[in-house]
């Protein structure tokens, strides 16, 4: 796991560095709107289904690995008629050639690169966990590395956008292609199973839209070169994002393993030593940015690490409340879940539609701080909610 996000992190960070050197900020920002449009669109190819062909796949319907994906390619029909509509208002209000053929081909693609990447649930259910690794890394490398080489060459933005996905859609195609010929031995299905896919595709709805909502605003109304610059500053604040997430993979099943008032207790004591080591962690990347920045991404992002700075402090901020979260997940509280993610969209919305007006783009970043303090309080006052609920249970009982 830690290799898996080492590699995809990693690889992330040396195509930044590529765009930053090699290409200008206008082309740069033009090809963070072109994914974040993407990543909207993920959602009418029904990502949920991933989840549902893993657990049928766990309990042997491994004919699910094929329905599965039959029904995200039928689906991600629609996302590509979405991307050509949103290519073709883009063109008629903006007249931006490089992002309009960029949508285009992403369009094309689209069917290929989100409706076929079935294969690695199917593993993680199965739990063929060394090839599921291996085929991450192999995701994660080469389609980047592919995009370094043609980026380095002098390609323009249609042309990186063609093999970046291109080449992810091939590799969807191969590894489809191989496991379900060695590794799928009935054709069983779970009839409710891609029902259930659907279900939990309409509750990632708000959350894929958050993801992506800051860089197509900044996109949309602030400009390319701006979002090129938020982008940047967005480097550090990801990365330590993936650290909370591999922190909270490894305490989920602990967790899990005890009783509703001793997990939220064991949480809650944690915090005085990983939230204190965190901040210092934090506060050391806060003062080398000045210096880390210029020399990765060169000057021309200097106006970054005010804004790297500042995202920072917005995900030390996050990392209690991603504990918390880790305890309503270990222990499926999922009233919980849904009250903390969803009041969390709405309050960082809510900031942004406020302060943007005032601040521009500082404004959506203060939003962000606003909604991960927001995050970390509320998950703190709802479990200890539950623990006190519990113990009045008990005492009531007793009585």
């Amino acid at each position: 796991m830690l290799l898996m996000e080492a590699i995809s992190n990693g690889s992330a960070l040396l195509l930044t560095y590529v765009f930053a050197h090699y290409t200008t900020q206008e082309v740069y920002g033009q090809y963070r709107y072109v994914i974040s449009i993407l990543g909207v669109a993920a959602i009418l190819s029904l990502p949920g289904v991933n989840t549902a062909i893993a657990q049928a796949a766990a309990r042997s319907f491994e004919g699910v690995l094929w329905e599965g994906t039959k029904l995200r390619l039928r689906y991600a029909l629609l996302g590509s008629i979405g991307l050509f509509l949103v290519a073709a208002s883009i063109y008629l209000s903006k007249d931006t050639l490089g992002v309009t053929g960029g949508l285009i081909i992403t369009a094309v693609l689209f069917p290929l690169y989100y409706g076929l990447d079935t294969v690695t649930s199917f593993l993680h259910g199965k739990e063929h966990f060394r090839t599921f690794s291996a085929i991450c890394c192999v995701l994660a490398l080469l389609p980047t590395l592919a995009t370094i080489a043609v980026t380095l060459l002098g390609s323009r933005l249609e042309g990186i956008i063609a093999t970046q996905l291109g080449m992810t859609a091939l590799l969807n195609v191969i590894f489809l292609r191989a496991i379900s010929t060695r590794l799928v031995r009935n054709s069983d299905i779970d009839e409710g199973a891609l029902d259930y896919g659907k279900r939990v595709s309409g509750i990632s709805l708000v959350g894929t839209i958050h993801a992506n909502l800051n860089s197509l605003i900044v996109g949309t109304f602030f400009g390319f070169v701006d979002l090129a610059l938020f982008s940047i500053g967005e480097i550090f604040y990801k990365g330590l994002k993936q650290l909370i997430y591999v922190l909270t993979l490894q305490a989920f099943p602990k967790l899990a393993a005890k009783s509703d008032e001793d997990a939220v207790r064991t949480v809650i004591r944690s915090l005085k030593y990983t939230w204190a080591v965190f901040i210092l962690a934090c506060t050391a990347i806060i003062f080398a940015l000045p210096r880390l920045i210029p020399l990765l991404f060169t000057v021309k992002y200097t106006e970054s690490i005010l804004y790297a700075q500042l995202l920072v402090v917005g995900v030390l901020l996050s990392f209690p409340g991603a504990q918390f979260v880790t305890y309503f997940a270990s222990h499926k509280k999922m009233a919980q879940q849904y009250k903390v993610q969803l009041s969390f969209a709405l309050v960082e919305v809510g900031a942004i539609l406020v302060l943007v007006w005032f601040f521009g783009v500082l404004g959506i970043i203060f939003a962000r701080i606003i909604s991960r303090a927001w995050y970390s309080g509320y998950s703190w006052h709802l479990a200890t909610q539950l623990l006190r609920d519990d113990q009045v249970t008990v005492e009531s009982a007793s009585m």
